[in-house]
């Protein structure tokens, strides 16, 4: 009975540590876990923390310190700040602050930061979109946009790291979209391998060809203007000649006939 009673006490034991180290692993995933942040391009972001006078404070962005000339730290206020944001600053970053403590040092604290930079283009049909793949972790790019018909957005890849160009629209390896219509007006997401969104950018498109006018007309993608409008407008005047032809003979019968009356005497 004792033997069971040590043997039923090592396995709760050992469930209790498996439990603990879970507890771990899962603080640790989580304190690694990157906020998100939101920022328009050419716009400032600013990398904070809580720690009064550090030793030294330093940002990373793929294991490579950033020592931009756009870059602005005060170790006093232990804040770092990126200025005029580009495209290529998308991605994740760790802020690492280095602490000391009664002459103790203490091991660095790191932030970790998921940057998205948006950015809006608007250009007029007929000329040409690049997307440029700016020097970050890109994997696959999409084009999102509404469809009218049922007003709901519909996500089409265009290319991707492994397979490249994955959409007929794009004409080469430059992700060059010639002759841009409305119907490639939307939203073009950059994103890494882990689906974070690095980069969106929406596009609008001015202006108007015969085909675009069909799709605002008619809400159906693909279809050409209707010709009943034409129709009527040639019909229309037509109907009115012979409407106008139709009365002269009424009133030239009529004339007539009142003539026969006068002579007859009967008027």
């Amino acid at each position: 009975m004792c033997i069971l009673f040590q043997h039923s006490c090592t396995l709760i034991g050992l469930k209790l540590l498996q439990l603990l180290l879970l507890f771990v692993v899962t603080c640790n995933e989580s304190s690694s876990k990157p906020h998100p942040v939101d920022r328009r391009r050419g716009g400032n972001f600013t990398f904070e923390c809580n720690f009064p006078n550090p030793i030294k404070i330093s940002l990373t962005a793929e294991s490579k310190e950033i020592n931009d000339s756009r870059v602005f730290r005060n170790e006093s206020l232990c804040i770092i700040i990126i200025k005029n944001l580009t495209l290529s600053d998308a991605g994740r970053y760790t802020l690492t602050v280095h602490l000391k403590t009664d002459q103790t040092v203490v091991d660095p604290q790191d932030y970790y930061y998921q940057l998205h930079i948006h950015d809006e283009i608007t250009l007029n049909s007929g000329e040409n979109l690049t997307l440029d793949i700016p020097p970050v972790k890109v994997n696959k790019i999409e084009h999102e946009q509404t469809e009218r018909k049922h007003e709901s957005n519909i996500s089409t890849p265009l290319w991707r790291e492994v397979e490249g160009v994955l959409n007929k629209q794009l004409t080469n390896e430059n992700l060059t979209i010639p002759n841009i219509t409305e119907s490639n007006a939307g939203t073009y997401r950059f994103l890494d391998s882990k689906n974070n969104i690095l980069i969106t950018v929406t596009v609008k498109v001015n202006g108007s060809n015969i085909k675009d006018l069909g799709k605002t007309f008619l809400g159906v993608e693909g279809e050409q203007p209707s010709d009943n409008r034409t129709h009527n407008w040639i019909i229309l005047p037509f109907g009115l000649i012979i409407i106008i032809i139709i009365f002269l003979i009424v009133a030239i019968l009529i004339i007539k006939k009142r003539a026969v009356y006068r002579e007859s005497g009967v008027i």
